[in-house]
């Protein structure tokens, strides 16, 4: 009888514990569903502001202004000759920019600001494009899935709204340039922009050289101010990215630096150039200074990226699918997301028709492969040898590279007596085309020799964000801000989450690889080792915990080194994994739900509990191991 109520006992206890399991993983599910609720507002209004902004471009499009003008009335700032201006039906004039904030932030400003007429844009039937905006742009996100097509249209320049882009396709140009026999067999096609400005004795001609994987239209807000400004100046497609034509050749390192120095030499009559670089474009000023250094007789790094060597480490098998990945459309709107900070401006659909149109291109996708394959640019230990004079422009919000982490490593790197700095206020990883008017200020000051204007301090005391800054007032942002500085004051360090950095930022693939493959290792273990007669299911649970550990990475900004806590030590990233675990989890339940109602079949709850911990445990190991491969990490 005793016994018996000691079993009885224990059931009890047994039941009690699960029961109050089921309430905190039933409260997980339903904060994971609000949450992806108000990710789902987001994107909503996200997608009609974009929907809004391509009708009033369609409808009513902007053009750049051709002569000095009266003032615009909205921002009471003069309009220049260079400046976007988008003019109404009745005729009164604006900054683009400034228009479109007065008709899209509000419903209520649907008139003039002058005459008061009536500018209502014709708007066609929203209900159906909202839902498959919305769809377009989430299933991608949570899935890794290619809804886009893979390439734009052939003719996809026809496609752009944007003035200075149209202008800008127009005005590519190609010359032919004859490279050593060991890169290519013969003289290549090269396209470029160019600002038509004749060669001026003592005057080095400007040399623009995009970022990574995109085309000289990335400069198509910058050279028509430098043409004003009466500047030789030409904007050159990297051999291997852009328009360039590379049947037959390759695509090396190498390659580009003889691709660079036979347009120099060819093109430019070998005389000496400034050459500007944005991003890892830089990189490639950095290589080709080191080599021809003559040649150089200036050089502008933007928002550099010269520290990081070597290209991403992709296996070989994943390789094609992952530069398919790249020219999807999902991928070039979440870097956009990074790379601006004005989004309400810069992040437009038009924006990443231009970022992919290059695409296009025949071997564009082999190119990307043969660049992976190369190794990428290594050009850290280069930076002592860029003796000429050099300016390094940073913008003060860029995500994509913060400055508090590289500004001073990089300044550190190169040579103090001829290298000088300057912030890019309101600006974030791109300056040429979020604030191109400094840009094409800089440049200009450097052909001539003056000093450039601008914030030179490298202080980061008030000048970098606040990231749980509380908006004044009780509005429901300043109350969610309160509540997460409030949460993080109560619970303990090591599992208070970083600060929000969405979307997140991944600086060493490797994490992601390890993640997953300690995922995968830990289903076949539970599937296979642990328990019985589920043996071949190993591959469908371990993408399960693949996808719920990437999840929660993602969420945790668990690949983000200003966060990511193996590089602060072995006790952060115990904490780290801690924190990703409770994502993890909830995510996999949702999953292990969905999964269950699809298939209709029972969860075993034994099996979830015993992945997670397994996981975690593989999880917790890759990162201590990547910790001491990577030691420079701390």
């Amino acid at each position: 009888m005793g016994e018996g109520a000691h079993i009885q006992g224990l059931s009890s206890d047994v039941t009690e514990i699960v029961s109050r399991l089921i309430v905190v993983l039933a409260i997980v599910v339903t904060l994971v569903y609000l949450f992806v609720v108000k990710s789902c507002i987001k994107i909503a209004r996200w997608t009609n502001r974009q929907r809004e902004a391509c009708l009033l471009e369609k409808q009513l499009p902007s053009r750049i202004q051709a002569s000095a003008s009266a003032d615009c009335a909205i921002c009471l700032d003069p309009i220049r000759a260079g400046d976007e201006i988008r003019a109404l039906a009745c005729k009164h004039e604006f900054h683009a920019a400034c228009i479109d904030k007065w008709l899209l932030r509000s419903t209520a400003r649907t008139s003039c600001p002058l005459c008061k007429s009536d500018v209502a844009l014709r708007r066609r039937g929203r209900s159906f494009g909202r839902l498959s905006r919305l769809l377009f742009l989430l299933v991608p996100g949570v899935l890794g899935l290619n809804v886009a097509p893979a390439r734009p249209s052939a003719d996809g320049v026809r496609d752009f709204t944007e003035p200075a882009a149209r202008t800008a396709a127009a005005a590519v140009q190609s010359c032919a340039l004859t490279l050593p026999a060991e890169f290519a067999r013969a003289p290549l096609e090269s396209s470029f922009i160019s600002t038509g400005v004749a060669a001026q004795p003592g005057v080095p001609p400007v040399v623009l050289l995009h970022s990574f994987d995109s085309s000289c239209l990335e400069f198509r807000r910058v050279m028509p101010l430098l043409a004003a400004a009466q500047i030789e100046a030409y904007a050159l497609d990297i051999l291997g990215w852009g328009f360039t034509e590379t049947a037959g050749c390759s695509v090396s390192v190498d390659a580009k630096r003889a691709h660079l120095h036979a347009f120099v030499q060819q093109q430019l009559d070998g005389r000496p150039v400034l050459l500007m670089g944005s991003s890892l474009g830089c990189a490639t000023i950095v290589d080709y200074v080191a080599a021809h250094g003559d040649a150089v007789e200036a050089a502008l790094l933007q928002d550099p990226q010269v520290l990081i060597d070597g290209a991403p480490p992709v296996p070989e098998f994943a390789q094609r699918a992952g530069v398919r990945l790249l020219a999807s459309w999902p991928l070039r709107a979440l870097g956009q997301k990074l790379a601006y900070e004005d989004l309400e401006r810069c992040d437009t659909e038009d924006a990443i028709r231009v970022g992919r149109v290059h695409c296009t291109r025949d071997g564009w996708e082999d190119d990307a492969i043969a660049w992976l394959d190369s190794g990428g640019y290594r050009v850290s230990a280069l930076l002592p040898r860029v003796t000429c004079r050099t300016l390094v422009l940073w913008g003060r919000q860029d995500r994509v590279l913060p400055p508090k982490d590289n500004v001073e490593k990089v300044l550190a790197a190169l040579p103090t007596a001829t290298t000088e700095f300057r912030w890019v206020e309101d600006c974030g990883h791109v300056p040429h085309l979020e604030q191109p008017k400094v840009l094409a200020e800089a440049i200009a000051a450097m052909v001539r020799g003056d000093p450039v204007a601008g914030d030179s301090s490298v202080g980061f005391g008030s000048a970098e964000p606040d990231p749980i800054a509380v908006e004044p007032g009780a509005n429901p942002i300043g109350l969610w801000r309160q509540a997460n500085a409030f949460v993080d004051n109560v619970v303990p360090e090591p599992l208070r989450r970083p600060p929000a950095n969405w979307p997140p930022r991944i600086d060493d693939f490797s994490l992601v690889l390890g993640d997953a493959a300690a995922a995968y290792t830990s289903a076949f273990l539970c599937l296979t080792v642990l328990t019985s007669g589920r043996e071949g299911a190993w591959a469908t649970e371990g993408a399960q915990i693949a996808c719920a550990w990437i999840v929660a990475a993602a969420v945790t900004n668990g690949w983000d080194p200003t966060s990511v806590l193996p590089s602060l030590g072995l006790r952060n990233a115990v904490g780290c994994v801690a924190r990703m675990s409770i994502d993890a989890a909830s995510t996999r339940v949702v999953l292990a739900l969905l999964t269950a109602v699809a298939t209709g079949t029972a969860v075993d709850v034994k099996l979830v509990v015993l992945e997670l911990a397994v996981s975690a445990i593989a999880v917790a190991s890759f990162r201590v191991l990547y910790l001491q491969a990577n030691p420079d990490r701390r």
